[in-house]
This record gives C-alpha cells, sequence and structure tokens, in this order.
C-alpha cells in the first residue's frame, strides 16, 4: 500500500488500537492526577495517570465518541472549579470531511467521573488548541479544516 487513509488505519488492529500518542497534559493537583489527551484511532482519547497509585485510569471517552474522535490535541485546560475541558482535533482525511460531525468542546469533572460533549462550535471543523479566559467565562479555540 503506497497511500494509508484514516479508515486503513481503523480497520487495522494493530493500528486501530496500539498506535498511541501523547498530545496533552494538565495536572489536577486536588486528585493527584495528570489528565492525557491522546491520539488513538481507536477513539481512546482520555486518561488520567494517578500518581498515588502509579497507574493510567481509562476516564470512559470511547463511550461517548465519535468514530472520527480521535485525538485531543493541545486541548486541555483546568478551571478553577476543578472541571477539565478539551476539544477534538482533526486526523481524518479530506473525503472524510462531509460525513464527519467536527471538533467538539467536552468537559471532564473530576468528582462526578461526568463526561459531556457540550457542543461543536463549527460543523465539520475541527480544534487544534484551545485557551481559556476563564474570568470571561471564553474558551477560545483554534479550529482547524481538512487540508
Amino acid at each position: 500500500m503506497n497511500c494509508w487513509h484514516y479508515d486503513d488505519f481503523k480497520e487495522r488492529p494493530n493500528w486501530r488500537d496500539r498506535w498511541i500518542s501523547f498530545d496533552c497534559a494538565v495536572y489536577h493537583p486536588a486528585d493527584h492526577r495528570v489528565y492525557l489527551g491522546l491520539t488513538s484511532f481507536a477513539s481512546d482519547i482520555f486518561k488520567a495517570y494517578d500518581r498515588e497509585n502509579q497507574q493510567f485510569v481509562d476516564l470512559g471517552y470511547r463511550r461517548m465518541a465519535d468514530r472520527f474522535d480521535a485525538k485531543f490535541h493541545r486541548s486541555l485546560v483546568r478551571t478553577t472549579d476543578g472541571c477539565i475541558y478539551a476539544a477534538i482535533a482533526l486526523l481524518h482525511d479530506l473525503d472524510k470531511s462531509t460525513a464527519a460531525p467536527g471538533g467538539a468542546i467536552v468537559k471532564y469533572d473530576p468528582p462526578s467521573g461526568s463526561l459531556t460533549k457540550l457542543a461543536i462550535p463549527v460543523p465539520h471543523t475541527y480544534i487544534q488548541a484551545i485557551a481559556l479566559d476563564e474570568g470571561r467565562s471564553i474558551l477560545y479555540c483554534l479550529c482547524f479544516p481538512p487540508e
């Protein structure tokens, strides 16, 4: 195969389930965890590393994932109330842009374990990075359409 496409990675268990990279992290002092945004073709893109138990914790993102949710890229922020916000970045090819819904803003509440997709700000467009202005309750998104 000369050129791999998004579906090629999704269909091959070795690539889908075993190719993982760390793309962003945020420390949460209240629970001594480092929250991790990952890249994974299996859509398993949100974990935490529990520093007290020295183990990774699955935060259950795959249960709510869309098939195009493949990475949190430079997009984890923690608010003063302890909630963590993230955004879905692009990994699919241009030919999937009309089928892929776009990057969602995601909220995680560590004490309850609640994980919620809040919105897709721009349909069919993905979010490469976010920045928080907590004083004005604004989350800025750097959006990135397929090439």
